[in-house]
Order: structure tokens, then sequence, then C-alpha cells
């Protein structure tokens, strides 16, 4: 059958030498045959039709294999619908490539140099960087490969990617992923966002103008942390912000909680220790979770000054004209009845209530002076007792004398 063939087109190239038009060799029946033309107005320089859908065509130097005329480029190749399934989804090839070695596709840039190859690897696809073309000896670097399980390596050498897609940048002090503008987007707000199923607010986020939002969408600031409340301070960190030292271990952490008073709460502590509360009514509590006041210490204050501003008039009036000082004998009786000065609160009291430092340092002042007037009325007293007594004494010697 070859040697057929090959009479019949020696045949008919010798008898078509000086033809200018189209011409054909067919065997019997309709196909296959091969076409020639010269014609500008045919769209090949040479067919064959081996089926009525199985074609190679040749024009100006492009080939195409398929069923399609006029091949857009050096080599076009159109698969045959219904045709060359591998599975029953349907997928087909339109070029196969099958040899003893990893089969490879070779590409050139305009100086037929650079090469790179894309190749099938035991089922994985890789993207090299080739050496010289004839060198066989010097390894192709890897610039990519899609394994066969689907994880993507990019950089990463032959080495197996660590995940879905792994990046490795050429050095430390290189850019192993940048994502340029209008980048990475889960919506139209932001510029880079991972969600997860169990935090559908936005596990970690990058809006246009920079600012990072973690468990949550709203960027209110450059850096917006979002920590789900506690019902209690149970110990644990799983709501918590945490900031490590890397040189010896110790922690800060900030974490969320519920105070008594119904409002939220944020404790900052140091390595477990329970450190500064706040909650969102204002208040602050050292040493306790649930502050009844702006600032609420549960311990000890050490502190070379205290400053307190006074919300009750100063005891000056005292002083006063007008003013009524208690008689000591009214105070002894008080003090008898109630075993504690008048207006200064009981010990129970105390105990039960606290103080105000400020009205007490008042109430204070105010006791020593009145215990000053006293002091200066008996200072009177004792200066008239001794002026009496000097007169008496005077008196008995002048009698003493006259005897």
């Amino acid at each position: 059958m070859k040697r057929y063939f090959f009479c019949l087109l020696i045949i008919y190239s010798v008898q078509n030498v000086y033809s200018q038009y189209y011409q054909e060799l067919r065997w019997p029946g309709s196909t296959p045959y091969i076409d020639f033309s010269n014609d500008a107005s045919v769209d090949f320089d040479m067919r064959m039709q081996l089926t009525d859908d199985h074609s190679l065509y040749i024009q100006g130097g492009n080939v195409g294999i398929g069923s399609s005329y006029t091949p857009q480029g050096l080599l076009h190749l159109k698969s045959i619908s219904g045709t060359n399934y591998w599975s029953s989804y349907n997928f087909g090839a339109s070029l196969v490539i099958d040899g003893a070695h990893h089969n490879s596709i070779g590409l050139l840039d305009i100086n037929s140099s650079n090469p790179l190859a894309i190749t099938n690897s035991s089922g994985s696809l890789i993207f090299s960087r080739m050496p010289s073309l004839g060198n066989t000896t010097t390894a192709p670097v890897y610039l990519m490969t899609v394994e066969n399980g689907g994880n993507v390596g990019i950089g990463t050498g032959s080495a197996a990617a660590a995940g879905r897609l792994q990046v490795n940048a050429a050095s430390d002090a290189s850019t192993a992923l940048r994502l340029g503008t209008g980048g990475f987007s889960m919506n139209s707000s932001s510029l880079f966002q991972i969600d997860a199923p169990a935090v559908p607010g936005g596990r970690f986020i990058i809006g246009g103008d920079g600012s990072v939002g973690i468990g949550t969408t709203a960027l209110n600031s450059r850096l917006t942390l979002a920590l789900p409340a506690n019902t209690s301070w149970d110990g644990s960190l799983t709501n918590a912000f945490r900031i490590v030292s890397p040189n010896n271990g110790y922690y800060l952490d900030l974490k969320t909680y519920v105070a008594s008073s119904g409002n939220v709460g944020y404790l900052f502590s140091a390595y477990g220790y329970r450190g500064i509360a706040m909650t969102t009514d204002g208040k602050v509590g050292i040493g306790t979770l649930h502050p009844d006041a702006w600032l609420t210490v549960n311990g000890n204050i050490h502190s070379t000054e205290v400053k307190v501003d006074v919300t009750v008039p100063g005891p000056d009036y005292v002083f006063e004209k007008d003013y009524t000082l208690p008689s000591l004998e009214s105070v002894k009786s008080y003090i008898d009845q109630n075993k504690h000065l008048p207006e200064v609160p009981s010990a129970k009291e105390m105990e039960a209530n606290g103080i105000n430092l400020s009205e007490m340092n008042m109430l204070l002042l105010k006791k020593v002076e009145e215990l000053t007037l006293y002091v200066i009325e008996m200072n009177k007293k004792s200066i008239h007792f001794q002026e009496e007594n000097n007169e008496l004494k005077n008196r008995i010697e002048i009698l003493e004398k006259n005897k």
C-alpha cells in the first residue's frame, strides 16, 4: 500500500510540474485524497483529507490538523467533537506527546535562546528554565510545579509544596508574593481579605487605605481588633490577643469579659496575672474585674505624692466669731454614748462603706481646729489661774513679814 501511494505521488508530481492551478491525487472513492494548489483563491497549499472530519492543511508555512481550513499559527490543532474522550467527563486531547523520557514542550525566545520547558514528570506539570541547547549535563531550574495532587509550588525547586500553594522568594530580601493595585479582594471595600466559615465577619482584612481589621470588616482605625466577649473570666485565652517577648517568653494578653455591672470589660494581663481592667462605661480596675468607680484598686498603692481635689468646703469657718464651738461636756457625753467623735463615722460604718478621702481629711481638719480652740481657751484659763496664784503668793509673803 505504501509503495502504491508513493508511486502515485511521483506520477502526480511529474504530470503536474508545470501546472499553476488546483490539482488532486485521489484513491477510488471520495476519501482519502491529497490536494495541492498555488491558487490564491483556495484556502490551502496542500490538503490531506483522510476522512470527512480528519484533515491536515498546509498554508503559507502554517500547519493545521483537524477539521478547519486556514491554520492560524505555525501549528493549529482543532479537536473533533465526539472523539478522543478519556473519561466520562469528555476530557480529550488535541495533542499527545509520548516517549521514553519525561515528555516536554520546549520554548525559545525571539533570539532562539533562554529556553524554557513545560514537562510532565510522573504526573506533575513542571515549568523549568533550561540550560542552553545541546547542554545535557546541567540540571534545569524548576520555576513552578503543579503536582499531581493539586498542590502548586513557585520557587520551591524540586521539593514538594507545603500546602495548596507555596511561594518561596529568591532570598530573604526579595518579595515572594505581591498583589498589585486592585489586588485580591473578597468585596469591593477591601484590598485583601481572608474569611473563614466560623468567622463570617472577616478573619483578616486590609482596607484600601492600609487599615487592618482582625475579626471585623469595620475598619475604624489603622488596626481594629474584634474579640468575642466571655461571660466570665475563666483563665482561657481562646478569645485573647497576645503579645509575646521573643527573648524571655513573657507576654501581655488582651481579653474581653462581662463585668458584674453587665458592661463588657477588657482585661490587660501580664504573664497570666490580672492587671488592668476597663469596662465600656469608662471605669478602670486594678486587681479587680469589677470596678465600681472611675478607678478601683484592690491592693496597696505606693506613691511619693497624692493630690486630691477638695469637694467640700475647708473648715476655716471654725475660726469665725459666730461659730458655736461645742462644749467639752457635750463632746464627752456624745463619746460616752456613741464611742466615737461627733460627725465622724463609726468603725463599722467605715468598714462597710469605706471613707471619702477628701471629706474625711476635711472632717479631721475641722476636729483639729476645734481642738485648737479648746487648747487656746484652756491656755487662757491657765494664764488666769497663774496670775491669781502669783497674787496669792505675794499676799502670803507680805503677811509673813508683818508677823
